[in-house]
């Protein structure tokens, strides 16, 4: 049987605001777009992003979320994914420097 697994997303942050381009990377996400049936970030769906590359690589775009750190979750008809560390993914609040400007501080895992 072949096991669905995340072994990476990058970038490791995004805003609370929504609207990261994110990668996944892993084994066994799906053998086309239609074969996907879940896709979640911190557990938020996102599956309507979904930009199918390969069964090893997925992109999506994430939507505005409270803050938190959890897991980028793959379903696909043959099951779901097994994230272990390697999916989590952090969404932190905009942070603001005296000229009011947006930045986002990355942090990594």
């Amino acid at each position: 049987m072949n096991v669905v697994q995340v072994t990476g997303v990058s970038p490791k942050e995004g805003s609370v605001e929504g609207g990261t381009r994110l990668t996944i990377r892993g084994s066994n996400l799906g053998r086309n777009k239609e074969d996907v049936i879940g896709l979640y970030v911190c557990g938020s769906n996102v599956l309507s992003s979904l930009e199918y590359i390969s069964a090893s690589k997925l992109v999506c775009t994430t939507k505005p979320h409270k803050q938190c750190v959890g897991n980028v979750t793959v379903e696909t008809q043959v099951g779901l994914s097994d994230t272990g560390n390697a999916g989590c993914f952090f969404i932190s609040p905009p942070t603001f420097y005296a000229n009011n400007k947006f930045i986002l501080n990355l942090l990594f895992f």
